[in-house]
């Protein structure tokens, strides 16, 4: 596919420009990609969400005196994640509707953070609105399947080339070197799910390298729909 070629013709150059070694020599830097379809892991999105935050996080309310308001925050990205996180990993299958009173009692809180949680949801496509029914966990459909690998091309083949420009954390470097080898099998289960948490780590990593926030939030965003198709195609 032309995704994977431009994605991986990238990280070479990534590779050489940022540890001085030819191409040839980075060619085990693409091991990372999927030998079916490309994922994500959501423990992973969440742990480059609030990296991404980290200039608007709450402060301690004993001395900013908004401890309720930053209780109702985390009341609310909790409901979040762990609605995302059910969705991702097929709990609720595509096309079930969403009922905000059923899934205030699941997550343990009220209609509120679900409602905000839903509209959240629904502008990263995990659910749709459908007029005079409610909301819906969207449908995989093969033609929006082939809009996002297209801008994952450009969206990912650019992080790598603005990476080879700008990189300046050697550690990250390293990491990322090694979350290239990470390999799974098949029949195991575990090391499958750790493979999707090293692709996502991986590539969000590379955008990482640009020191663009607003790369970072597009390649975060991005995964966890490959993660869905990911455990979608572990169901099937």
């Amino acid at each position: 596919m032309m995704y994977v070629k431009s994605i991986q013709i990238y990280i070479s150059v990534v590779y050489q420009c940022c540890s001085g070694l030819d191409c040839s020599e980075a060619k085990g830097f693409t091991s990372i990609h999927f030998s079916r379809v490309p994922v994500a892991n959501t423990r992973s999105l969440n742990r480059e969400r609030r990296i991404l935050k980290s200039g608007r996080t709450h402060g301690d309310s004993r001395r900013t005196g908004q401890g309720l308001e930053s209780s109702n925050t985390t009341l609310a990205e909790r409901v979040y994640q762990q609605l995302k996180t059910d969705i991702i990993h097929g709990v609720f299958q595509p096309g079930e509707a969403m009922n905000e009173k059923v899934l205030a009692a699941r997550y343990k809180g009220s209609r509120t953070p679900v409602r905000e949680a839903i509209m959240r949801l629904q502008q990263e496509m995990l659910l749709r609105l459908v007029p005079q029914k409610g909301y819906f966990v969207s449908h995989l459909i093969i033609h929006e399947l082939n809009e996002m690998y297209e801008y994952r091309a450009e969206l990912e083949g650019f992080c790598a080339e603005v990476a080879a420009k700008r990189w300046a954390d050697t550690a990250l470097l390293d990491r990322l070197t090694e979350l290239a080898r990470t390999q799974y099998k098949t029949e195991d289960r575990n090391s499958y799910e750790h493979f999707i948490e090293a692709d996502t780590e991986f590539h969000v990593g590379i955008a990482r390298l640009t020191r663009n926030r607003l790369l970072v939030r597009a390649v975060t965003d991005v995964r966890c729909q490959m993660e869905r198709i990911a455990h979608h195609v572990r169901r099937d």
